[in-house]
C-alpha cells in the first residue's frame, strides 16, 4: 500500500519496521512557469537541462537576481558573502511568493498554495532522466513499546484506522496532509485536485542519521563542511572526506577497497604462520630425538598447551572488520580459554610433584584429565556470564576532526564485575604456580622446567596486564590500537612458546647445552637410582645418547660442576617446620633429589626410563 522506498527509508530501525507513515514531505524542485515559457524552456529532468536552462542567460540572470536581494531601493550591490546565498526556509518561502527565482528547491505544499505560484512542482532532476533522489520529511505513528497490554489492541485498531487508504484520502483532498500511500496518486478524484504525476515520479531518501550527534549538530556540521567548500578555501575531496567521517566507523580489514589493508595482511600471516609453526612442532614429542626433553609433562598435556597457544593466537581474527558485542565478547572468551589451556598443565604437574605429601597432590596425581577439565569447565561458566551480559562491550570513539573507530571496553557495573571475576580467577592460577614454583626451585630433577615456567608466567602476567589497561586507554587512532592490541597478544603466545617449549627444539643443535643437559640427566638419573632396572633394549638407547660425552675425560669434573650449580643450597641448615614460611624458604633452598613420593609409577613407566629429564 505504501511506496516500498519510503518504509525502508523512513519507517524502520535496527531493520525492524517501527512506526508508519502519516503524513510525509517531499522535497521538490520549483520552476518559474513564466521565465521558462519566456525563453521556451521546459521543467529540466536532469541536472545538465537545469544548469542549460540556468545558464543560457547566465550571468545577466545572475546579476539580475543578486541585485534584486537588496534590502531597499537605495542599497548597494549586496556583498558576495551575504547572507542570500545561505539560504533558508524564509528566503525560499519569499521567493516562492515573489515569483523571483527560476528554480527553488523546497518540501512539498498544499495545492492551495500552489495555485497561488507562477511556479510547476516536480522531482528533484538527476543525473540521467528518470532516475532521481528525494528526501524524505514528516510524521509517523507506532505503538510505544511500553503500553499495557489491556490497551495494546485499541492502539492496533487506532494505528489501522490512522494509515487506513480512506482516512488518507480524505485528509489528502482537504490538504491536510501529503500521504504515502502510492495508490492514493492513481485516483482520479485526488488527481483532479493535486499533481499525482509528480509525486508518482518521487524516489524518495531517508535524511541522514546518526546516533553519534543530535540531528541539529550532525547536520550543521555537514553544512558547515560543504560551506568551507563553497565559500572558502577546502577542496571538494577533503570536503566530502569531512563530511563521510562524521558518521563513518573505521575498521581494519582485509578488503581491497580499505587502505588499512596491508596491517591486516601482515597480522594475518604472522598469525598463520606462527599457528602452523606451533601445530607442527606437536610431532617432535613423538621423535626419538627430541622425546627426552619433553619428560617433564605427558604428551597429551604438551598438546593441551600448545592448542592453547594457537587459540590465543586466534582471537586476532575478532580484530579484522567492525567492531560488534559479540565480537568483543568471543574475543574474550577465545583468550580465557587459550591462557587456561596454557598454563593450567603445569600447575597440576607442579601440584603432582609438591615435596610435601598432601591429598590434593594425591587427587591430582590419579585423576589428571578431570583437573584440566574442571579449569575447562570453570571457563565455560565465565563465557556464559560474558555472553549473557547486556551491557555494551563496544565503545565509538568520536573525534571532531578525525577517523571514528570502535573498541572494545568494559561499561557498566556487570562488565566491571565480570573482568573482575575473570582477573581473579587467571591471577589465582598465576599465583598458585608462582608459588608452587618457589617450592619447588631447586628440584633437581626438573631444575631447568621450573624455571622457564616461571619466566612464562611473569611474561604472561606482564602481557595480561598490559592488554587490560587497553581497556582503559584512550586511543586517537584506529590503526594504532590495532597494532597494540594484537602486537600483546602475539607476544604473549610467543614468549610462552619459547619458554615453554621451543627452547627445548634447540638443545641438540646447540652441543655445549646439548652437553650439560645429557650430563645433568645422568646426574638426576644416579639420583633416582632407576639405572639397573632398565631393560637391555633402554640401555641401548641411553649409550646412544651419552656416546659423544660418556669418553671424554672431564665428564667426572663436569658432572660434579653441574651438581655444585644446582646444588649451591644443600648447605642451608634444616629449618624447624613449626613455622610455615620457614618451611617455605627451606624447600626453597634445599634441592630436592627424587620425584614427589607421590608421582604415580605410571607417569614414570609411561616414558623410557632413559628419557627422564
Amino acid at each position: 500500500m505504501f511506496h516500498p522506498d519510503l518504509i525502508s527509508q523512513s519507517c524502520q530501525y535496527e531493520n525492524k519496521i517501527v512506526g508508519m507513515p502519516f503524513s510525509i514531505g517531499y522535497s521538490m524542485l520549483y520552476s518559474n512557469k513564466a521565465l521558462l515559457q519566456k525563453y521556451g524552456k521546459t521543467i529540466p529532468e536532469t541536472w545538465d537541462e537545469l544548469i542549460d536552462t540556468n545558464s543560457e542567460h547566465g550571468l545577466c540572470s545572475l546579476i539580475e537576481f543578486i541585485y534584486s536581494c537588496r534590502n531597499s531601493v537605495d542599497s548597494p550591490f549586496p556583498d558576495m558573502e551575504n547572507e542570500i546565498f545561505h539560504s533558508d526556509m524564509d528566503f525560499a518561502l519569499n521567493s516562492l511568493f515573489g515569483g523571483n527565482a527560476l528554480f527553488i528547491k523546497f518540501w512539498t505544499l498544499p495545492n492551495s498554495m500552489l495555485e497561488l505560484m507562477e511556479y510547476d512542482m516536480a522531482p528533484l532532476p538527476g543525473k540521467l532522466k528518470g532516475v532521481s533522489g528525494t528526501s524524505i520529511a514528516g510524521y509517523n505513528i507506532g505503538i510505544d513499546s511500553s503500553i499495557s497490554k489491556r490497551k495494546i489492541n485499541a492502539a492496533i485498531e487506532a494505528l489501522k484506522f490512522l494509515s487506513s487508504k480512506e482516512l488518507q484520502k480524505k485528509y489528502l483532498l482537504n490538504d491536510d496532509l501529503i500521504s504515502g500511500i502510492t495508490e492514493l496518486y492513481k485516483d482520479e478524484e485526488v488527481c483532479k485536485h493535486i499533481r499525482c504525476d509528480a509525486f508518482l515520479k518521487v524516489q524518495p531518501i531517508g535524511r541522514p542519521t546518526t546516533n553519534l550527534y543530535s540531528s541539529t549538530e550532525y547536520y550543521q556540521r555537514i553544512i558547515n563542511y560543504a560551506h568551507q567548500y563553497l565559500y572558502g578555501n577546502e577542496t571538494a575531496s577533503k570536503a566530502l572526506k569531512q563530511i563521510s567521517d562524521l558518521t563513518a566507523i573505521h575498521f581494519i580489514s582485509m578488503t581491497k577497497d580499505r587502505p588499512s589493508k596491508i596491517y591486516a595482511i601482515i597480522f594475518f600471516i604472522i598469525v598463520n604462520v606462527l599457528s602452523f609453526i606451533f601445530l607442527t612442532s606437536i610431532i617432535l614429542l613423538f621423535t626419538k630425538k627430541y622425546k627426552v626433553y619433553f619428560d617433564y609433562l605427558s604428551p597429551s598435556f604438551w598438546i593441551v598447551i600448545i592448542i592453547g597457544l594457537i587459540i590465543i593466537l586466534s582471537s586476532f581474527y575478532t580484530t579484522i572488520g567492525p567492531y560488534t558485542n559479540m565480537k568483543c565478547k568471543l574475543h574474550n572468551i577465545l583468550l580465557l580459554f587459550g591462557c587456561t589451556m596454557n598454563i593450567s598443565p603445569f600447575l597440576h604437574k607442579l601440584i603432582v610433584d609438591c615435596p610435601e605429601r598432601n591429598k590434593i597432590s594425591e587427587w591430582a596425581s590419579k585423576h589428571s584429565n578431570l583437573f584440566i577439565l574442571i579449569f575447562m569447565v570453570i571457563d565455560s561458566i565465565l563465557s556464559l556470564i560474558t555472553l549473557i551480559n547486556q551491557n555494551p562491550e563496544v565503545e565509538t570513539v568520536i573525534f571532531n576532526e578525525g577517523e571514528n573507530f570502535r573498541k572494545c571496553s568494559a561499561k557498566g557495573k556487570i562488565s566491571l564485575v565480570i573482568m573482575g571475576l575473570v582477573l581473579f580467577y587467571y591471577f589465582f592460577i598465576v599465583i598458585s604456580i608462582l608459588f608452587l614454583c618457589y617450592i619447588e626451585w631447586c628440584v633437581k630433577t626438573y631444575i631447568y622446567d621450573v624455571r622457564t615456567i616461571t619466566i612464562a608466567i611473569y611474561f604472561n602476567v606482564f602481557s595480561a596486564t598490559l592488554h587490560t589497561i587497553l581497556y582503559f586507554t584512550n586511543f586517537k587512532n584506529y590503526i594504532f590500537y590495532f597494532i597494540i592490541n594484537n602486537a600483546f597478544i602475539i607476544m604473549s603466545a610467543v614468549t610462552s612458546y619459547i619458554f615453554e617449549f621451543g627452547f627445548r627444539l634447540f638443545i641438540p643443535f646447540n652441543k655445549k647445552k646439548e652437553n650439560e643437559v645429557i650430563l645433568y640427566i645422568n646426574t638426576i638419573y644416579n639420583l633416582r637410582g632407576n639405572k639397573n632396572n632398565m631393560d637391555n633394549n633402554q640401555q641401548t638407547f641411553s649409550s646412544n645418547i651419552f656416546t659423544d660425552i660418556s669418553s671424554s675425560s672431564n665428564n667426572t669434573e663436569r658432572s660434579n660442576e653441574i651438581n655444585r650449580k644446582f646444588s649451591h643450597a644443600s648447605i642451608t641448615p634444616s629449618i624447624p617446620n613449626n613455622s610455615f614460611f620457614l618451611k617455605l624458604v627451606n624447600y626453597h633452598n634445599q634441592p630436592i633429589n627424587m620425584r614427589s613420593s607421590i608421582t604415580p609409577s605410571n607417569e614414570i613407566s609411561s616414558s623410557k626410563k632413559s628419557n627422564v629429564i
